[in-house]
């Protein structure tokens, strides 16, 4: 009974294998992801939406889409969002894939489709129009497939974006007797960005110099200075500070 059984197994040890390998990639099923890249050098906070590039995504095997109706969502990195108003998809490769929608948000980018397996054609899908925007300095991250009922929602990179922000400094409130005078601007009136900076005050009357990081004041009355930095990328922020004169 021994030999017998042993026997048994020996001859099956190659087929069990390749059934748990095939099982195992149906599982972790690929496609093929071209990165949208439209977007070039850290982005700026407080900037507005650009737009991400073209998305290819394309099936790398002729089941990675699955056989039935499926969702792929897609995520934006940490400190970005997506406008919610913004992208579209086409079927850009082969025949079985149809009822494409988009459901828009900024913290998700949803696509169902039906797909029917085909092996004689790689389906695809383009992902057209999408905006990005910084909400705060960091990355680089990338556009992640998060979640979703799509076999090949596991592809991680579909752009990968930075951010950097410029942060002003104007000061402290203040109170002053007339004819007196104060100094505006924090020490420093400006971090982050590529530190390249160039300073504007406005209103510019009454201060020694509206071009420098810390001009003197001396306001004939009660005013507010606004203070706007921007960096040698063109990475702006804004700062006020009150004058109180009495």
């Amino acid at each position: 009974m021994t030999a017998g059984y042993n026997n048994f197994f020996k001859g099956l040890k190659w087929p069990v294998l390749l059934a748990v390998s095939l099982l195992a990639n149906n599982v972790v099923a690929q496609v093929t992801v071209t990165p949208g890249t439209a977007a070039s050098g850290p982005l700026c906070v407080g900037h507005d939406y650009v737009d991400v590039g073209d998305i290819e995504v394309v099936e790398t095997d002729y089941n990675d889409l699955g056989n039935g109706t499926f969702t792929y969502i897609l995520a934006p990195p940490t400190k970005f969002e997506f406008d919610p108003a913004s992208g579209s998809v086409t079927v850009s490769q082969g025949v079985q894939l149809s009822n494409v929608s988009v459901t828009r948000g900024s913290t998700t980018f949803t696509i169902e489709y039906t797909h029917n397996i085909d092996a004689t054609t790689l389906d695809g899908f383009r992902i057209e129009g999408l905006k990005i925007k910084a909400t705060g300095a960091g990355g680089p991250g990338a556009i992640t497939a998060s979640g979703g009922t799509s076999p090949a929602g596991n592809v991680q990179d579909h752009g990968t974006f930075s951010s950097k922000q410029v942060v002003a400094d104007a000061g402290d409130d203040v109170s002053i007797c007339e004819g007196n005078s104060t100094v505006v601007g924090g020490s420093p009136a400006a971090t982050g960005g590529d530190g390249n900076y160039t300073y504007l005050w406005i209103p510019t009357p009454e201060l020694s110099d509206a071009t420098a990081p810390n001009p003197t004041a001396t306001p004939a009355a009660t005013v507010t200075y606004t203070l706007t930095v921007t960096d040698g990328t063109g990475c702006a922020g804004a700062d006020q500070v009150d004058i109180t004169v009495t």
